[in-house]
């Protein structure tokens, strides 16, 4: 697995593993395999790839404490 794909697998994993975190797939998105946790390359930089993720929450409230949440977790993990 290179460097990218462990990078996703991370934020999926840090991103399905928060309280609230709501997965808003719909059944047929299920169905055909598509992720919880969209992640795409954004970025590429003289100094790292910028991913970013799709992490749903039931408000915006709840959305921005789990940002926090998430950036820690994933710096955490990536130390």
């Amino acid at each position: 697995m290179n460097a990218i794909s462990k990078a996703i697998a991370v934020l999926q994993e840090e991103g399905a593993a928060h309280p609230d975190f709501r997965d808003r797939r719909t059944a047929e998105e299920v169905e055909k395999g598509l992720p919880a946790i969209p992640v795409r390359v954004i970025e590429l930089g003289e100094n790292g790839v910028t991913l970013r993720a799709g992490v749903w929450a039931d408000d915006a409230g709840a959305a921005r404490l789990m940002q926090f949440d998430l950036l820690k977790n994933v710096k955490q993990r990536f130390d």
